[in-house]
C-alpha cells in the first residue's frame, strides 16, 4: 500500500503515457456513444387514438409497447368510471363530453 501513497503524493513520477491512454479512452468512448446513438433503431411513435388502434398497434409491437397500451386502456377505463361516479360522464342530451 506504500507504493500507492508514494505514487499519489510524488508528482515527479507522473507518466505522460497514462494521460495519453485516458484521453484516448475518452475519445473512443465518445465516438462509440455517438455511433451507437446514430445507428440505434428508432422507436415507433406513440399514436393516440381509439382503443382499437391501440390494440392493433400493440399486436405488432414489442412487449413493452403492449404493456403500455394495456396500461393506457386501463387508465382510460378508470377515468370513465370516476367521471361516471362524479356525474361528469355525459351532458344533458346524453352524449359524451369532450
Amino acid at each position: 500500500m506504500d507504493w500507492l501513497m508514494d505514487w499519489l503524493t510524488d508528482p515527479s513520477e507522473f507518466d505522460p503515457l497514462v494521460f495519453v491512454v485516458l484521453v484516448a479512452l475518452t475519445i473512443l468512448l465518445t465516438l462509440g456513444s455517438i455511433v451507437w446513438l446514430v445507428l440505434e433503431r428508432e422507436e415507433p411513435s406513440a399514436r393516440r387514438g381509439t382503443s382499437d388502434d391501440a390494440a392493433a398497434a400493440a399486436e405488432y409491437s414489442s412487449p413493452l409497447a403492449r404493456i403500455a397500451a394495456r396500461s393506457e386502456r386501463e387508465a382510460a377505463r378508470v377515468r370513465r368510471e370516476m367521471d361516471a361516479d362524479a356525474g361528469r360522464g355525459s351532458d344533458a342530451r346524453g352524449g359524451a363530453r369532450r
